[in-house]
């Protein structure tokens, strides 16, 4: 596709901005309530923004940061840290938010290029290249507002734009969809655990006495060698989100000893536990039950990495229980208290939790029911998992097609009438 046309030809005057100087905005500023503050940490979620928002007042906003807001149909670039990252304000949210110091924001000329459509090119990789070639690399790497007003996306018609956003955005939308779903399940599965954990109990015991082993994770080297051929997969604390929610995701390929994979190897109804934040500002954590089908897909073993340990629990029919009294610990920052390791990376210290932390022990008929219901639960958040992987592989195999002017829209509307 020709008419590659520079970034900063595509805003409205004033239209490519950056956030405030660091003093226009503090810590002090933030609120509990008012204007949402757009941060690295609100991209990376796909399309749209996503996660915990702080906040700042109207009147900080008028008074210091009116020319650093974003509203619906703006997008947001990360400026500084994770580059590549890129997401569209929509208008399901706040109508208005501030661009932090390391985000810049687009306004698009809508008589000249459509929202929707810069977004999908600005994910391309031929983009994301551009990005990486041009990245400042003293200190955190790092892009200005001129380096990306000069990087080039593809401008074919206004109507092809459109359309291609439109065809993009359909897969985009139903991956949504599943995602809210999820999330649904997700509260109702932990609904029903802290009943069933309140509900009275014949008995109870330390979590330490029903941990029969952890086993720790990869340090992380690719060995080439005959003795390092078995390949497996190896899950990081990143991964764990996605493998909650269904999905795979892109797991590392990593070389091991057969002997290591014998004994290291992650098996069905097995935890794994993220033990290392990998940053001192990242928690720890995070817990998925690694499932028969799950592990079914993958194409090798799983693993798991050095900043996660496996654990694998004393007795039959545990699994489910067990997961839904450590998720619980992390989502009500019971974790927090455990960890150790304060300008450096933290580190779980998990056995201190274990030998304090009081399990409540069912009945075998509750542990039935509960076990019924997560396996009910968890099929259903497979298959929404699985779809939502696919819909994302046909959307990355088309957007490079679509760009190119290889692969026309109706070509591409049709391509997906089975999929949708």
């Amino acid at each position: 596709m020709k008419n590659a046309m520079p970034i900063s030809s595509l805003a409205t005057s004033k239209g490519l901005v950056g956030g405030p100087f660091g003093s226009s905005l503090v810590g002090n500023d933030y609120e509990l309530a008012g204007v949402p503050v757009i941060r690295g940490t609100n991209l990376g979620f796909g399309k749209y923004l996503g996660g915990s928002f702080v906040y700042v007042s109207e009147e900080k906003v008028a008074r210091d940061l009116a020319r650093n807001t974003a509203v619906p149909g703006d997008i947001v670039f990360t400026q500084r840290g994770t580059l590549g990252q890129v997401a569209l304000v929509d208008d399901s949210g706040s109508s208005e938010y501030v661009v932090s110091q390391s985000q810049m924001r687009l306004r698009v000329d809508p008589e000249i290029a459509s929202a929707g459509f810069v977004y999908y090119a600005c994910t391309s990789m031929r983009f994301l290249k551009q990005i990486s070639d041009n990245a400042i690399s003293t200190g955190v790497p790092h892009i200005n507002l001129g380096i990306l007003g000069r990087l080039t996306i593809p401008l074919p018609s206004l109507e092809t734009q459109n359309g291609i956003a439109e065809v993009l955005g359909a897969l985009d939308d139903k991956i949504a969809a599943n995602s809210k779903l999820l999330e649904t399940l997700d509260d109702y599965f932990m609904s029903r655990a802290r009943e069933f954990a309140t509900a009275p109990h014949a008995s109870s015991v330390k979590l330490n006495d029903l941990v029969r082993e952890m086993i720790a994770g990869d340090w992380g080297q690719d060995h080439q060698s005959e003795l390092f051929s078995e390949s497996v997969s190896c899950v990081r604390g990143a991964d764990i989100p996605n493998l909650q929610a269904g999905g795979l995701g892109k797991m590392p390929i990593r070389y091991i000893k057969s002997a290591s994979l014998k004994r290291r190897q992650v098996k069905p109804e097995d935890l794994v536990l993220e033990m290392s934040g990998g940053s001192p500002t990242q928690s720890t954590g995070r817990v998925f039950i690694a499932t028969s089908s799950m592990l079914s897909r993958l194409q090798t073993p799983m693993i798991s990495s050095n900043f996660c340990r496996v654990i694998r629990l004393e007795g039959e029919n545990l699994s489910f229980y067990i997961y839904s009294i450590l998720r619980s610990s992390w989502l009500s920052g019971e974790f927090f208290q455990y960890e150790n390791g304060t300008t450096g990376i933290k580190n779980l210290g998990f056995a201190d939790y274990c030998l304090g932390k009081e399990v409540a022990l069912p009945s075998p008929d509750e542990f039935q029911a509960f076990n019924e219901m997560a396996d009910r639960v968890f099929t259903m958040s497979q298959t929404l998992g699985e779809e939502s992987s696919r819909l994302r592989a046909t959307r990355d195999a088309l957007l490079p097609q679509l760009m190119s002017g290889k692969l026309r829209v109706k070509d591409a509307e049709k391509s997906l009438a089975g999929v949708l």
